[in-house]
């Protein structure tokens, strides 16, 4: 793109009025992993906002994957700088490389669209401020990706638990080792299209707005919307008010919600059935699904369970394979706190090999947890109560080796035999 394109696109990416607020500084993190359109977008939008700051702004231009500086933008006081194409001549550098980052702008195959390094980038972008506050405008995925943690990836939709944020960044890319690491920040979540309903995307803005407040930062906008996006920022807009409060477990896992057709046919909300099945179906079982339920309002309990000897076992660890799929399903809220645990096979499987588990993983209980766990056959749900002996949680570590021995490790877990739930 030549000098006059870029100015062209920048003016035509204008469209927000000047005010007379005191100096401000910015930061502009923009992901390289979008399509050229969206690169052009994003570049016209951005250079369009830079040219409309007030005389005296600064705004600090950010690669928001590789954390590559691009530059500083600036306006200075002097009056020549009051005219749009003063300030662009004395920014040109900038803007060039902004231009030259949009030019180069792929999706990789691999990726999330529009990945950005989100925590990173806002640890950087925190540690290279000037100003006591800074409104951070990210223009790319809400998503999460990298490639150096693929098991925290939030492709296909998936989202951290809360846990997260009660470890440090030793363990996992979204822990917080210090309440004041990001202070003064107010983040612009600019997403290009996710295709994502927007059932996961409220739990993603809920997770990125926790881990704003857990480091003293505010998440101000979280919209696809980029005029909206950037008039609030221009306008110096508030926080929106929430009710997010951070879980009390601090159990590490990527949350998989029910898919569409799974949410909208809920084993916990079917009738149970009182026919046994026959051995023809135990067989090649089709539409299979497992889940868990229990009355411990405090007490996390986890479910795991494995199609055969040779297959993967499926939990909160592993939540995707060949067979099937591991989720939350959330039956009277979008409330993080009691997610039902559910596995569903979306291959015809074996219940006569079928193996199912459940470990009280954390929590207080003096008479011990009672549940009632569930499995569906092409339609059919069955129901059976059970109960762990424990009145406190162990933890996780020793169930992958009981699955694999078929021996319970202590009175913390138990073995379900899914005969018992579908003939008796």
């Amino acid at each position: 793109m030549n000098t006059k394109t870029l100015l062209q696109l920048a003016l035509f990416g204008l469209g927000l009025s000047a005010s007379t607020a005191a100096a401000k500084e910015y930061a502009i993190a923009i992901s390289p992993n979008v399509s050229k359109a969206q690169a052009k977008a994003h570049y016209s939008k951005a250079v369009g906002f830079l040219l409309t700051m007030q005389q005296g702004d600064s705004a600090f231009v950010i690669n928001g994957d590789s954390l590559a500086t691009l530059g500083w933008f600036t306006i200075p006081k002097d009056p020549i700088y009051a005219s749009t194409k003063a300030r662009f001549t004395f920014n040109k550098g900038v803007v060039g490389k902004m231009a030259q980052l949009a030019k180069s702008a792929k999706v990789p195959s691999v990726r999330v669209a529009g990945a950005v390094r989100l925590p990173q980038l806002l640890r950087h972008i925190a540690s290279n401020k000037t100003a006591s506050e800074i409104d951070v405008i990210v223009l790319g995925s809400a998503l999460y990706d990298a490639p150096a943690t693929p098991a925290f990836s939030m492709k296909d939709g998936v989202f951290p638990s809360d846990g997260h944020l009660k470890h440090g960044r030793d363990i996992t890319p979204f822990g917080v080792v210090h309440p004041a690491q990001l202070s003064g920040l107010r983040i612009h979540l600019g997403f290009i299209d996710t295709g994502l309903s927007d059932r996961k995307l409220f739990f993603v803005e809920r997770f990125w707005a926790l881990y704003a407040q857990a480091q003293s930062a505010k998440l101000v906008s979280f919209t696809k919307d980029l005029p909206t996006l950037l008039s609030r920022t221009k306008n110096n807009v508030e926080a929106p008010q929430n009710s997010y409060k951070q879980g009390n477990s601090d159990k590490l896992q990527m949350i998989r919600l029910a898919p569409q057709k799974l949410q909208a046919q809920s084993i916990y909300n079917r009738p149970v059935s009182t026919s046994a099945l026959k051995t023809k179906q135990l067989q090649k079982a089709k539409n299979v699904q497992v889940g868990i339920a229990w009355q411990c309002q405090d007490c996390d309990l986890d479910l795991y369970a494995r199609a055969r000897p040779d297959a993967q076992v499926l939990w909160y660890g592993h939540t995707k394979s060949p067979l099937g799929i591991y989720f939350k399903d959330y039956q009277k809220s979008l409330d993080t706190k009691n997610g039902y645990e559910t596995i569903a096979y979306t291959t015809p499987i074996d219940i006569r090999a079928l193996q199912i588990f459940v470990n009280f993983y954390k929590g207080n209980a003096p008479k011990g947890v009672r549940g009632e766990v569930r499995i569906s056959v092409d339609g059919k749900t069955y129901s059976k109560p059970f109960h762990i002996p424990a009145q406190k949680g162990g933890s996780s570590k020793a169930v992958l080796l009981a699955i694999r021995s078929g021996q319970v490790a202590s009175n913390a877990m138990i073995a379900i035999n899914p005969l018992d739930v579908v003939t008796r």
